[in-house]
């Protein structure tokens, strides 16, 4: 009996065409008899965002699903293993770093990527014709026999399987939460340029370098190929984050705001800042995470829809292919039962995700409790040692170890005692 006489034909939507989207589409494509459609509201693919942090945990989710020899092309890898270098604010000082091991296999040291390489990347693996652009999705309604999509146009579509990836607004998430998005009291500024422009400058950092002040960071990278990364966090009024979007281009106000922030820093951010080209600029915002990643046994939320913050250890982009994963793992195990296929897939990812934003929240309390109220340099430098960067089980966490767990665990519930 062959895999597809196995499994009833499933119908799949995904609602988003982004980075996550787009890996669900190449990712539940390769399951037996399916239909795969992915709906994005844009007219056409957008060339958008800066650098993408690629984990040891992404790193080896991807290689399930792609020849990683293929996806090295775009990578910017360096020359320390892919270890974020940390530096003092004004001094340009190394900070010491608590021991960190590196993966067993170079292939999954950390890794930066331009995030529209990236995208075209995964795109070019999307079977001809699964995205459909210029399809923006209204709503959802999740009946006894499947779902039903409803278009801004008009148009109303069904599947038996949602896959929500519309990302940090997500309608579709709002729907069954009416959440509010927040600002977290930071922006965003990045900008993706020639290293032409800046090679000249002595000193620029080949590693993944970030200088850490109080209240704000500025991180530096190279990237492949022949790029270089700026972005910085800055604690900006609300007034001011609600005049920026990801789309378009602060101009002169953005560099100079840089400029002056900036100016007491280690010169050569300066030095780099007054070469660069004008960046974008976007509030870095946050909704409460989702506790649980389905809804009536039909649609399943992944990436910045089920898991809403900006900047999440660099990991964002990481945690929605490891939720595609499982949930890709979920639906092949159970043969298409979609109870027990999201019940897997939810055991999975939730409680994990439900770790990393409690780590968010601690996170916060140790910069304003601990490293926030050091009064001297010293000590400040010595707390900032101390804490070390966190994250590391979040960046090196294994989806598949999860959901095997999980599998064992619920053994006889999904397959036994029917």
């Amino acid at each position: 009996m062959t895999a597809e006489e196995e499994v009833k034909p499933l119908k799949i939507a995904i609602i988003g065409g982004g980075l996550v989207g787009a890996f669900a589409a190449v990712t539940l494509s390769r399951l037996p008899n399916v239909s795969v459609t992915a709906y994005e509201k844009s007219d056409k693919v957008r060339e958008v965002g800066a650098a993408i942090t690629l984990t040891e945990g992404g790193l080896v989710t991807l290689e399930q699903v792609f020849d990683l020899d293929e996806l090295e092309k775009i990578l910017y890898r360096t020359p320390n293993n892919g270890h974020i270098t940390r530096r003092h604010w004004k001094t340009g000082e190394y900070l010491n770093e608590p021991h960190s091991k590196s993966p067993k296999y170079p292939k999954y040291n950390h890794a930066k990527a331009q995030r529209v390489l990236l995208l075209d990347f995964i795109l070019k693996h999307v079977p001809e014709g699964t995205i459909k652009y210029g399809q923006e999705v209204k709503s959802v309604n999740v009946r006894q026999d499947g779902v039903a999509i409803h278009f801004a146009n008009g148009n109303v579509t069904k599947a038996d399987l949602v896959i929500a990836a519309d990302g940090i607004y997500s309608k579709i998430r709002r729907q069954f939460t009416n959440d509010a998005i927040v600002y977290k009291g930071a922006v965003a500024y990045r900008n993706v340029f020639d290293d032409k422009i800046v090679e000249h400058i002595p000193g620029l950092p080949d590693d993944v370098t970030v200088w850490i002040g109080k209240g704000s960071a500025m991180f530096m990278t190279r990237l492949t190929p022949g790029k270089f990364n700026v972005a910085a966090h800055l604690r900006d009024p609300p007034e001011v984050a609600a005049n920026l979007r990801w789309n378009k281009t602060t101009g002169d106000w953005g560099k100079k705001r840089l400029i002056e922030h900036f100016k007491d820093w280690d010169p050569l951010i300066g030095q780099i800042l007054e070469v660069m080209p004008e960046s974008i600029a976007f509030p870095l915002e946050r909704a409460p995470w989702l506790e649980n990643l389905v809804v009536g046994d039909r649609i399943a939320f992944v990436g910045d829809a089920a898991h809403p913050t900006s900047g999440v250890y660099g990991a964002g982009a990481n945690m929605g292919f490891d939720d595609v994963w499982a949930l890709y793992r979920s639906l092949l195990e159970t043969k298409y039962n979609l109870k027990k296929a999201l019940f897997l897939f939810n055991e999975t990812r939730a409680p994990f995700l439900k770790r990393v934003e409690k780590q968010i929240e601690i996170d916060q309390q140790i910069g304003a409790k601990y490293i926030g109220t050091a009064e001297t340099d010293e000590e400040w430098k010595r707390r900032v040692e101390h804490r070390g960067l966190s994250a590391k089980w979040i960046t090196d966490h294994s989806v598949d170890n999860e959901f095997e767990q999980v599998r064992d665990q619920n053994f006889l519930q999904l397959f036994v005692d029917e």
